[in-house]
């Protein structure tokens, strides 16, 4: 059996002859170099169970690689109540903030600032560092998840920061080493060879799906399923848009997701963005595969007999939920939202029939 999964590693140097899927009478092998990209809500996280599993099942020649040239900052929130986590949702860019500071020894007093914006690098889901002015004159960055605070209210003085631009310059990274070895291996990507493999070379894949449907998936990750239930944007979608019936949610989403952007979580970006992301915005080759072919994907790494990974919807208006139930108004804007995803499956020969009277 394969031993722990390398993270940040290469793979090895030589080539790969008689390739491909070979029967025997009563196994089966697979002689190739494969590199699954995950996209959210298409089939990701079976395409990467269904990897992980058949490296642990793989001969002790063969090697599993991840790759984690980016790690977003974390802090645990596990430990806050809810009366907090609410508190923390509601703090955005250019809110007052009244900060009581009475039990920390300044003064005994409670201070009155204006956020300017999260610490540089903060990830709006896992830090709550943020950059404030008080009215007293001094600029602070505070961990207000460790602080005893309140909104008080908008302002209109705040300097809002554009989104960060990815910087091509790596040299004072940390994962500096591991962004090199993604780069040499994103080279090394080619497309299905006809006769051998290379040294190093490999084939990356990934599944994309209708936006339309993929979107209602993402609704129903975002508002709760495991995995997002305490990262404070899960509580404000639910407070936000969370109704009575499917038909308003899902429109209440459509309209939330255009007008706060799909940056909001992770799992509303766009395909375009997570295939480029992975591949780090390079120009390489990627084997893309409709989503109704993840079945066989998987079939094919030899999982089809187990069971995927579930991470179900937390209310019943969220697993009741279906296409059926877009009404032409929130069908347009969700297509007009992933304009690109539609572009680009189009390009490649794939049918979106439910966004042609739009885009």
């Amino acid at each position: 059996t394969l031993g722990p999964i390398k993270t940040d590693s290469s793979l090895e140097d030589s080539t790969l002859e008689d390739i491909g899927e070979h029967v025997y009478e009563n196994d089966r092998c697979l002689t190739e170099r494969l590199s699954a990209l995950h996209v959210h809500k298409a089939g990701g996280t079976s395409i990467r169970s269904a990897i992980i599993r058949l490296g642990k099942r793989a001969p002790p020649a063969s090697q599993l690689v991840r790759h984690k040239w980016f790690r977003p900052p974390r802090r645990a929130i596990s430990e806050l109540e809810d009366s907090q986590l609410e508190s923390l949702s509601s703090v955005t860019v250019g809110a007052d903030v009244e900060v009581d500071w009475q039990s920390k020894g300044r003064n005994g007093r409670k201070y009155n600032g204006t956020v300017l914006h999260r610490e540089e690098g903060a990830s709006a889901e896992t830090s709550h560092r943020f950059v404030i002015k008080f009215e007293h004159g001094p600029v602070e960055t505070l961990d207000l998840a460790a602080e005893s605070f309140r909104v008080i209210g908008p302002s209109k003085n705040a300097t809002i920061r554009p989104p960060p631009v990815m910087d091509e310059s790596i040299d004072d990274d940390p994962l500096k080493e591991a962004k090199n070895r993604t780069m040499a291996s994103l080279k090394r990507a080619t497309a299905y060879p006809t006769e051998r493999f290379g040294p190093q070379e490999h084939v990356l894949f990934a599944a994309v799906r209708d936006p339309a449907e993929r979107f209602i998936s993402s609704i129903g990750q975002a508002m709760g399923a495991r995995g997002s239930q305490r990262n404070l944007v899960c509580t404000i979608l639910q407070r936000e848009c969370l109704k009575s019936t499917s038909r308003e949610t899902l429109s209440c989403m459509a309209r939330y997701v255009r007008d706060h952007g799909h940056w909001i979580e992770l799992h509303f970006a766009p395909q375009v963005v997570d295939v480029s992301f992975s591949t780090m915005f390079r120009d390489v080759p990627v084997a893309v595969f409709p989503f109704g072919e993840v079945g066989r994907l998987i079939d094919y790494l030899g999982s089809g007999d187990e069971e995927t990974k579930h991470r179900g919807r937390p209310h019943e208006v969220l697993k009741n939920m279906t296409v059926a139930h877009y009404d032409e108004g929130s069908l347009r804007t969700v297509c007009e939202i992933y304009r690109m995803d539609v572009i680009m499956q189009r390009s490649m020969g794939l049918e979106v029939p439910r966004c042609d009277p739009f885009v």
